[in-house]
């Protein structure tokens, strides 16, 4: 079983010299997948969190903004869980670090990663300051 914990932020899965590391581990995985021996047999599964304010967020979530998904792959999730913007961490012998009850999504392909990549990204929280928006300071 493979394992891959990676961080997305920004990066534009349609642009070839700015997909970032997680679409290139992706066609890495796939690829690989395609040249194995066919008696091997592969599931891959994509969970896709955010931890933002000491809190973990399933952006898979069934209530979260990535409905699309819900749509595009409706026998593939994982409709068992609930959606949940504070999960916990939790760690156990034969399974190793996870987080519970967040939200696993079958994947075939990986358009199907990209998909869930793009649908989770939307549910995304981004914050700003109004500094940043406001231009510069004025003096009162």
């Amino acid at each position: 079983m493979l394992r891959c914990c990676a961080f997305f932020q920004g990066a534009d899965i349609d642009n070839v010299e700015l997909k970032g590391l997680i679409p290139r581990i992706t066609e890495q995985i796939f690829a690989s997948i395609a040249v194995a021996d066919a008696n091997v047999e592969y599931t891959v599964k994509v969970s896709y969190m955010e931890i933002y304010m000491e809190r973990i967020k399933d952006l898979l979530a069934r209530e979260s903004k990535s409905i699309p998904i819900l749509i595009c792959l409706p026998e593939r999730i994982d409709y068992d869980t609930a959606a949940n913007d504070n999960l916990s961490i939790h760690e156990e012998k034969n399974r190793g670090v996870y987080v519970k009850g967040l939200t696993d999504v079958y994947v075939g392909s990986e358009i199907e990663v990209f998909d869930v990549m793009k649908a989770g990204a939307r549910s995304r929280v981004v914050a700003s300051t109004r500094k940043l928006h406001s231009g510069p300071l004025q003096a009162r």
